[in-house]
């Protein structure tokens, strides 16, 4: 979890489940296009900054052309009634479909100047909405669910969020030390490091566990460890930037402070072990309540905003818990007041981070 002082972050949130009741089978796994742009738009119209980065999480069928306009039709058969057959209904219901992804759709409703945007695709998305009212795990498990959990931040003279995309691992395999790290992601020496959270490509050849283990010995080395840094992330479908093609496979954002303004960053994280559904709630409870401890003993004050990225695995979703939103809802037991983000990966990666409790 993040807490920072600048008030102007913010969260959105779209989920549809579709009817499946509708008659005519293709709209049954389309979302209309009228009804997903207003959703966004009351939440995007409400923004009360320029956003230098959109993060979007999505759940991985929105990749798919599963958007219509409904209203865009090609029908012409009532301007020449003569000219051609009479057409069943679900003929012409078919002609009128014109169906897309929704990253055509997002990247026109996105502002573009000046403004980074990332689309990762996801098995499920876990997010808060932008009034805070809504906390929700959204796991896609059938083709009539959707969900975008997305993340605006604004330029700051407080922090100031790095990307670092990466294709092949040219360079990568050479992060031998922090000064190497801090190069990498382009970390300056008047700034340090406060937070890292990586999103991996699941088909990813990189050797990701040397990095891992240099960023390990990294944190052991530091005499104070409340001076380290925190990272999270996990393995997903697939990453964009902007009105790109590439598919990245690994995008690092990196969360950095100048010197003289070290705390206006600061991270405190936990990873949750598996265990069986009987135990789960014990260890859970435990986890936040280290969590918060650390949270609490945080200097904070009006301008200071807290937010938390949540990576679940895969199979620790529903149907593991046999109830949907268990682990958002205790987290928001403890944090009834702090926007998330996150989703569902095919891996995680964390460690715990807890300053304050040391």
């Amino acid at each position: 979890m993040l807490s920072s002082r600048n008030k102007t972050i913010a969260t959105l949130l779209y989920y549809k489940m579709l009817d499946p009741s509708t008659d005519f089978l293709p709209k049954r796994f389309l979302i209309e296009l009228a009804d997903f742009r207003q959703d966004l738009n009351e939440q995007l119209d409400n923004l009360s900054f320029d956003p230098s980065l959109v993060l979007c999480l999505l759940t991985k069928r929105l990749k798919s052309k599963c958007i219509m306009n409904s209203q865009d039709s090609s029908d012409t058969s009532s301007k020449s009634p003569h000219k051609r057959p009479r057409r069943s209904q679900q003929q012409q219901q078919q002609e009128q479909i014109n169906a897309f992804s929704s990253l055509s759709v997002l990247r026109k409703m996105l502002p573009n100047a000046a403004t980074t945007n990332l689309f990762v695709f996801t098995s499920g998305v876990i997010g808060t909405d932008f009034k805070r009212t809504r906390l929700l795990e959204i796991e896609a498990l059938n083709k009539r669910e959707f969900g975008i959990s997305a993340l605006c931040l604004p330029k700051s003279d407080k922090y100031r969020v790095g990307v670092t995309r990466l294709v092949t691992d040219k360079h990568f395999n050479s992060i031998q030390s922090e000064q190497d790290l801090n190069d990498y992601l382009g970390v300056k020496e008047s700034e340090k490091l406060k937070f890292v959270f990586m999103l991996v490509n699941k088909t990813c050849k990189l050797k990701l566990e040397k990095l891992f283990d240099t960023i390990n010995q990294m944190r052991r080395s530091r005499e104070d460890k409340r001076a380290s840094f925190g990272v999270s992330g996990g393995y997903v479908d697939s990453g964009l930037c902007g009105d790109e093609s590439i598919e990245y496979n690994l995008i690092m954002l990196s969360f950095v402070v100048s010197n003289e303004t070290s705390d206006a960053i600061r991270v405190a994280q936990v990873v949750l072990p598996f265990v069986d559904k009987q135990q789960s709630e014990l260890v859970v409870n435990r986890k936040l309540k280290l969590l918060k401890e650390s949270v609490d003993s945080f200097e904070s004050d009006q301008t200071t905003t807290k937010l938390a990225f949540q990576v679940c695995c895969v199979g620790r979703g529903r149907e593991f818990y046999e109830r949907e939103n268990y682990e958002s809802e205790l987290f928001k037991s403890y944090f009834p007041n702090v926007p998330v983000i996150g989703f569902y990966g095919y891996g995680e990666i964390g460690m715990d981070h807890l300053p304050g409790t040391i």
